[in-house]
């Protein structure tokens, strides 16, 4: 008996029936029966949808996520090599990469 593949699910599909739960017309198992999903993955799905619209309507954390994102990049473009970065917890992180061409960030 050869072991099934587990189902990737797309972004698309899965906010659809994220909002097809909030949006309470159907129960999550009549939901689960029509999506071919387990209702806990639904639940699950819908809790991360809710908490990421509050996430989408507040200032501090959308500026938050937009200095993660500079944070990101800025650690990327060296390519591995050392950098010290502050992380929003006030601790100092050094992230060590085997680039033999380091130069201190500007």
């Amino acid at each position: 008996m050869m072991a099934s593949m587990r189902t990737k699910r797309t972004s698309e599909f899965k906010a659809k029936v994220a909002l097809a739960a909030i949006r309470g017309d159907q129960t999550v198992a009549e939901l689960a029966s029509l999506y071919k999903v387990h209702p806990n993955q639904i639940t699950t799905w819908k809790r991360q949808a809710q908490d990421h619209l509050v996430a989408a309507f507040d200032n501090k954390k959308a500026k938050s996520l937009k200095a993660d994102e500079k944070l990101k990049e800025a650690l990327y473009s060296h390519s591995g090599a050392g950098v010290i970065a502050q992380s929003r917890l006030g601790f100092k992180i050094l992230i060590v990469g085997c680039s033999s061409h380091w130069s201190p960030p500007s």
